[in-house]
């Protein structure tokens, strides 16, 4: 069973259009990166700094009240679910 720490230690980031084609058809702005954790999951990187997760019909974005770390846990918990 993976941690969450091993799951964010899995993180690799990559330029919008090096991530595979599921997540580029997906439309996101121009500058783009992807944070992909574990082949499988991922989180977007906007341009602005901010990061975007979009777990089936939800989505979350970073702000006042949630931050990277935060999107993370949601992931790892939906990853250990899926």
């Amino acid at each position: 069973m993976t941690t969450l720490d091993q799951f964010k230690a899995s993180a690799r980031v990559v330029d919008l259009e090096e991530a595979p084609s599921w997540i580029k058809e997906l439309d996101w702005p121009a500058g783009s990166k992807v944070r992909i954790y574990q082949d499988d999951f991922w989180i977007l990187q906007r341009p602005d700094g901010g990061h975007h997760l979009l777990l089936e019909a939800d989505e979350f974005s970073t702000g006042p009240d949630c931050d990277l770390a935060d999107l993370e846990a949601r992931l790892f918990d939906y990853a250990q679910n899926d």
